[in-house]
């Protein structure tokens, strides 16, 4: 980053505030769009690095600001445990490979449901089945999120298949990414992608990013369920066409 213009360190903080505005609005999103407009404009690894702290600093805030985790932890920890895991292991792989297989299988996913929810709203996932399946949400994130950060779209797919309200969703996805995301920092430091020459620049990357994120959480307050349900899947089908791209360019 330290060779950046001006105008290019503008462009990134620019990129950095949309990305907090659309989690704000949603919940989700800042990796998608922080990552890959970042790494459009330097390389990919700055991408990923520049925007771990802002990740677990606004997943942080967004659990904080949710209540009390208790309900949503005992409720979901078969989906973070192996969701721990697959991060651990993929984050190692991040300087080494750039994921594209992932990127594909994922991004096709993301659009298929994102597609088919958007057609059928009312699939989902039965509460029987909410276990089990949760395990398998957890591992497919807990594989991509080391590789590119965006562990959130397999989990959004799978919370929006519960049936969540707005808020409840909100609040889930907040504990949830954090609860991922602040482990992920440890083992991308640990492996040493995140280290101290470039600590400080994830860390100047919040200001913009928190910026964003409190003019999305107050359009967020405006929008109804239905709207942000529409919103979100439209969000989610966005994530799995550029996860696509993203697998092609690699």
């Amino acid at each position: 980053m330290e060779g950046l213009g001006l105008e290019t360190l503008s462009l990134v903080f620019a990129l950095l505030a949309l990305g907090g505005a659309v989690k704000g609005v949603t919940g989700i999103g800042l990796p998608l769009i922080a990552v890959s407009g970042v790494a459009s404009v330097t390389d990919v690894q700055t991408g990923v690095t520049v925007i771990v702290i802002p990740i677990v600093a606004t997943n942080l805030w967004q659990a904080v600001h949710a209540g009390w985790p208790g309900v949503p932890l005992r409720r979901f920890w078969p989906l973070l445990v192996p969701l721990i895991a697959g991060l651990w292991w993929s984050t190692g792989m991040v300087a080494t490979s750039g994921g594209r297989t992932l990127n594909l299988i994922l991004g096709t996913t993301v659009v298929v449901f994102s597609v088919v929810f958007a057609i059928s709203p009312r699939l989902r996932v039965p509460r029987r089945a909410e276990r089990w399946s949760g395990v398998l949400i957890g591992t497919i994130g807990g594989i991509m999120g080391g590789f590119t950060t965006v562990f959130g779209p397999p989990i959004s797919m799978y919370l929006l298949a519960l049936d969540l309200k707005k808020e409840e969703f909100v609040q889930a996805v907040g504990i949830l990414f954090f609860a991922g995301s602040a482990p992920m920092m440890v083992f991308y430091w640990f492996h040493g992608v995140l280290r101290p020459d470039n600590v400080g620049w994830s860390a100047l990357a919040c200001l913009p990013v928190f910026l964003g994120l409190a003019v999305g959480q107050w359009v967020r307050g405006r929008v109804d369920q239905d709207t942000f349900r529409k919103v979100l899947l439209a969000l989610l089908f966005v994530v799995g066409l550029n996860l696509l791209r993203r697998a092609f360019l690699v």
